[in-house]
């Protein structure tokens, strides 16, 4: 464990090397600056587990020292080490980003291995909170781009099979008889339907990105109904079930999302 530790005192120095060479289950590498500026041209240089940080050095004091570290630490934990009159700043000190403080007092010597060993565990979860969600956004952009890759092959056969109802609906490939048209119509309702539903799965990754877009129209929903109950019904030709629809005669036309709504009555 790498640990820079900013104090002007010989005394605190050697103290803090010897309470740190007491544990038995840690290598601690102990590097010391002086001042502030030696603190921040070190770790502008290297990489620090933790910082130790003295508030009262020759070139600066109190918040204004957190303040110098911190800008320059690009997210290293730092305890920050106080006397006893100045227990305030020591709290202000979280404010400015420190992860504890410690007050140098007749418990210094029972408290500095326990907050060193409580800072490296906090870092070393917070890199795991941090590599779960870029693992997490990584995981959302994979299933979006999947998602979009996999609408796109199936709108193209589609596109043909509603190209091709449309076609044979306008009497390119000569007159349909009655039964033919019927059938036509219900795989060219189906078609679109589908198309639309081949959007919907695209708008599950929008809804997921905060970016849904809805497509405001007057929806007739009588014909709503009507085309939904066709569609459904066809998918029951031989099961002896059979749908029977009564609409108001005042229902409404009302302004929605044509494809969200018909969801909405496909699902109801």
């Amino acid at each position: 464990m790498k640990i820079l530790l900013v104090e002007d005192s010989s005394t605190s120095v050697l103290m803090v090397r010897s309470l740190l060479n007491e544990d038995p289950t840690e290598d601690y590498d102990l590097i010391v600056a002086g001042t502030v500026q030696v603190a921040c041209d070190k770790l502008a240089s290297e990489d620090f587990d933790l910082i130790l940080l003295d508030l009262t050095l020759p070139d600066s004091y109190g918040l204004a020292t957190v303040d110098s570290v911190f800008a320059a630490a690009e997210g290293t934990g730092i305890v920050v080490l106080t006397s006893t009159s100045d227990e305030k700043v020591g709290l202000a000190a979280l404010q400015h980003g420190a992860q504890d403080f410690l007050i140098k007092d007749e418990t210094y010597r029972k408290v500095l291995l326990r907050a060193v060993k409580y800072a490296r565990q906090r870092a070393k979860s917070e890199q795991e909170v941090r590599e779960a969600k870029e693992l997490a956004e990584f995981a959302t952009r994979s299933k979006s781009s999947f998602i979009a890759n996999l609408s796109h092959e199936l709108r193209t056969p589609l596109n043909a099979v509603i190209g091709f109802s449309e076609m044979m609906l306008s009497g390119i490939s000569g007159e349909l008889n009655e039964k033919q048209r019927e059938y036509t119509q219900d795989i060219m309702k189906s078609g679109r339907y589908l198309h639309g539903l081949i959007g919907t799965v695209l708008d599950i990754s929008k809804i997921e990105a905060d970016r849904l877009e809805l497509h405001d129209g007057v929806v007739d929903m009588e014909a709503l109904i009507n085309d939904v109950v066709e569609r459904v019904g066809g998918a029951y030709p031989s099961d002896n079930i059979v749908f029977r629809i009564e609409v108001d005669d005042a229902m409404p036309t009302v302004r929605a999302d044509h494809t969200m709504m018909a969801q909405i009555v496909t699902n109801w």
